[in-house]
């Protein structure tokens, strides 16, 4: 299953990519178009599946590879954030094999 992301940079640029992975620390991002770079403050937007439930969250860039794959960190996790994402992760990613 693969988990489109809408990405919004610090200059109001948007692009769509697909979530590698995600932790209760951050998303793993490929098929990213534009090039960035480490410390480049992004606004994640997704919908978890089998939820219908859309979050935006904001996630620095931590690295990046030149095939496109970028790795993000949370920087906004608050408690219900954190616990949606956490039961999500706990509930539903289990049937995921790409999340585990």
């Amino acid at each position: 299953m693969k988990i489109p992301v809408t990405i919004r940079g610090k200059d109001g640029c948007c692009f769509l990519a697909e979530a590698k992975d995600l932790s209760i620390g951050g998303m793993g991002l490929q098929n990213v178009a534009l090039p960035l770079a480490v410390s480049d403050e992004l606004t994640l937007k997704f919908t978890f599946p089998g939820r219908g439930r859309q979050v935006e969250m904001k996630a620095p860039v931590v690295w990046h590879r030149p095939d496109g794959t970028v790795g993000t960190r949370f920087t906004d996790l608050n408690a219900s954030k954190s616990d949606l994402l956490r039961n999500w992760l706990t509930n539903s990613a289990r049937m995921l094999p790409e999340f585990r």
